[in-house]
């Protein structure tokens, strides 16, 4: 098993730059779903077809039943392999056992719409996709989303990181991201801040997946030289609730190079000179140059607050420091107060990380009692402070005439807030 992707729901294919000349030159509308089972002998014989779809620039969901047996019983599949062709969130065509990939592909054509059918390889704006931008925050902070915080699979670990990672600027580590969904292709931006043998993982915004939740095609394309390159990516975990971020993975043979993260124990300030990556309308990624105007204007998750609203397709793009390190993750637009955009802070990007232990991308000795994260939910009276790197707690428990002393290295910042938040209440 790979480092990014272990226990993962979706099995991810690797793009190559010239599709097979045994098919034609067109793609649509139509996603297919493949159904299979590990053991499987005529599952395994299909992998070379299924590959050779992708590499022609068809999205194919792969589904391997054993982890997602409730994707099967919805779909009735109960023979493998199987092809479920759907369009708009309908079957169309179903496809039983092994078959070549030329057949697969003149029947996704034939279940295509005929105003999708397009040439291979066109960009977002030929393609007239619909671009997923950041949502006007009339209410800010932003309204519950249509999904609880979820991931696709949290319960696996990430070893430590190779020694071959190469940072690079972030112009060479932003990607786009392309999600399909019932009606529209969604289109945003993410940033590359980890490689590992040939795979990369893309730190974005969370509200790309809200209406899909990563049951279809997501696509990352890097550039090399202003030319895009596609890859099937995963969606390995996300947040669209109080918090607006999430992480892909995908797995590629050229070479990409992440960009650093800020430490965790340096500070933003207020004028700050910042700038952002991002793609327009769908456009190739861009930069802009900008300030920080405000931090946490707004309740809710830490925010930084930059002036310049961003335009739609620039959501989940990363912002950065002077020196190049990601400081926060766009996802949305003041454009009727303040003509800013708005941003995740560290501290939210920190807090994704932890998730699937990955606190040594932003931490230099990779602890976890060392984030200086700001809840939001203590009380007024004891803001939360940054813990050191070398600290300690000593609690004393006084009950019926006995006392107990407990001492514990490096606490928590979660711990030191329950005990701040519980000393605030006793003194009320």
């Amino acid at each position: 098993m790979n480092r990014l992707c272990h226990s993962l729901l979706v099995i991810a294919f690797t793009f190559i730059c010239a599709p097979s000349s045994v098919f034609a030159s067109s793609v649509g509308d139509c996603v297919a779903m493949y159904f299979y089972k590990q053991g499987c002998p005529q599952c395994h014989a299909m992998q070379r077809p299924i590959e050779q779809l992708i590499e022609a620039g068809w999205a194919v969901r792969a589904i391997d039943t054993g982890r997602e047996p409730e994707l099967a019983m919805r779909w009735h599949v109960l023979r493998y392999p199987t092809l479920v062709l759907v369009r708009n969130s309908r079957e169309v065509d179903r496809i039983i056992a092994p078959s070549t990939a030329q057949e697969i592909q003149q029947r996704l054509l034939a279940g295509s719409s005929p105003d999708s059918i397009r040439e291979r390889g066109s960009t977002a704006i030929q393609s007239g996709m619909t671009v997923r931008g950041q949502s006007v925050p009339a209410i800010i902070p932003m309204a519950t989303a249509l999904v609880s915080s979820t991931a696709v699979k949290s319960d696996f670990s990430i070893p430590a990181p190779a020694p071959s990672t190469r940072y690079v600027d972030p112009s060479m580590a932003t990607v786009r991201i392309r999600v399909d969904e019932p009606s529209h292709e969604a289109v945003g931006t993410g940033t590359i801040i980890d490689t590992f043998q040939g795979e990369a993982l893309v730190l974005t915004c969370g509200h790309l997946f809200r209406d899909t939740q990563g049951r279809t095609p997501i696509i990352v394309e890097t550039f090399v030289n202003g030319v895009p390159r596609q890859h099937q990516a995963t969606l390995i975990d996300f947040r669209a609730d109080t918090a607006d971020i999430g992480l892909v993975s995908f797995r590629t043979d050229q070479e990409v190079g992440a960009v650093r993260l800020v430490d965790h124990l340096e500070k933003l300030r207020e004028g700050d000179s910042v700038y952002s990556w991002g793609c327009d309308q769908g456009a190739i990624p861009s930069r802009r140059d900008s300030r920080i105007t405000k931090l946490n204007r707004y309740q809710g998750e830490p925010n930084v607050e930059v002036l310049g609203a961003p335009v739609q397709g620039r959501s989940g793009g990363g912002l950065f420091n002077a020196k190049g390190e990601l400081i926060g993750v766009c996802y949305a637009a003041d454009t009727e107060r303040h003509n800013e955009g708005l941003y995740n802070a560290p501290e939210v990007v920190y807090q994704q990380l932890n998730r699937l232990g990955l606190q040594r991308l932003y931490s230099s000795n990779s602890s976890t009692s060392n984030i200086a994260a700001t809840n939001r939910t203590q009380s007024p009276e004891q803001p939360m402070q940054s813990m050191p790197a070398q600290s300690r707690v000593t609690v004393m428990v006084e009950q019926n005439g006995t006392t107990q002393q407990w001492q514990i290295d490096n606490p928590t910042p979660e711990l030191i807030s329950s005990l701040q938040q519980q000393s605030a209440t006793n003194r009320r």
